[in-house]
């Protein structure tokens, strides 16, 4: 069998997913994955069901329940991160924060398990590692923000150069005007960045 690069095999895998017959019945579980991995929903929601429901029949409040959840956290973080599953970049940069922070709080758990017994030696008490688990929810709060102010602008920057190209190869008063009025909008945006700039 011959190995296609990435995007044939994306495209290949597009092609045979249309074909599947439960498009019309699952496409909306999976319109947003690329092509390759749109099995991967069923896996994320494995991976949610492990996190809340497996959790609960290890010890309850032991170190390896911790650990078992440390270690399904960082398994996702590490699959995410291969896989870049989204569609949209923003969206996969999103999940491995996300899938990060979880793993940090279970590891912070079990530090702060563990810091009652070694607490002679460790020169970071309890209110270090609330202060890091407090900023690591506000850091994936920020980031979220971010990322979706970049995708929506991105998304507007796509869907202005497609309308310009589609407008190119008509000629008419009509395509004019919106050509000269996409062309004005360009440079009032450009304008008001210099402003803000200065």
């Amino acid at each position: 069998m011959k190995i296609l690069p990435r995007q044939a095999r994306d495209k290949h895998r597009e092609n045979l997913k249309k074909t599947v017959l439960s498009q019309p019945t699952f496409g909306f579980c999976t319109q947003e994955y690329r092509a390759g991995v749109f099995w991967f929903e069923p896996v994320d929601m494995l991976r949610k069901l492990l996190l809340t429901g497996l959790l609960q029949f290890v010890h309850r409040g032991s170190a390896e329940q911790v650990l078992v959840g440390c270690t399904l956290a960082f398994v996702a973080f590490g699959l995410t991160m291969k896989l870049q599953p989204y569609r949209e970049p923003e969206a996969n940069v999103l999940k491995a924060l996300v899938d990060f922070q979880i793993f940090l709080s279970f590891l912070c758990s079990f530090i702060l398990r563990v810091l009652a017994a070694v607490s002679t030696f460790e020169s970071l008490g309890k209110a270090f590692y609330g202060d890091v688990l407090v900023s690591s929810f506000i850091v994936v709060l920020v980031a979220a923000g971010v990322l979706i102010a970049y995708q929506v602008h991105r998304h507007k920057h796509a869907l202005r150069s497609s309308m310009r190209e589609s407008l190119e190869g008509i000629d008419s008063p009509v395509s004019r005007a919106l050509r000269n009025s996409l062309s004005e909008i360009r440079v009032g945006s450009r304008a008001a960045r210099e402003v803000s700039i200065n």
